[in-house]
């Protein structure tokens, strides 16, 4: 059953990660048409400013959303596959 589970997990995984990106893509349209400015971190010192203050609002939902253990394990693996996707 294993096998099986893992299979459709990733088939249906990839539909509502297709499904989830039309639907930001709808809505930053929505966004713009209504006056908000889309924009991106003009250095890597902006962005190292947004990382920053999202590890702290993480760190600050631990043991009110989710415990660390779970925290942790989530940083770990974007972190692995960041690092896969830049090979």
């Amino acid at each position: 059953y294993q096998k099986l589970l893992i299979e459709e997990s990733n088939k249906y995984l990839g539909k509502i990660t297709a499904a989830s990106r039309r639907d930001n893509a709808k809505s930053i349209e929505v966004m713009k048409k209504n006056g908000i400015e889309v924009i991106s971190p003009f250095n890597s010192s902006d962005l190292k400013k947004f990382e920053n203050a999202g590890k702290k609002a993480r760190r600050e939902l631990v043991g009110k959303l989710y415990d660390k253990e779970l925290l942790d394990l989530v940083e770990s693996e974007l972190e692995a596959f960041r690092q896969e996707k830049t090979k």
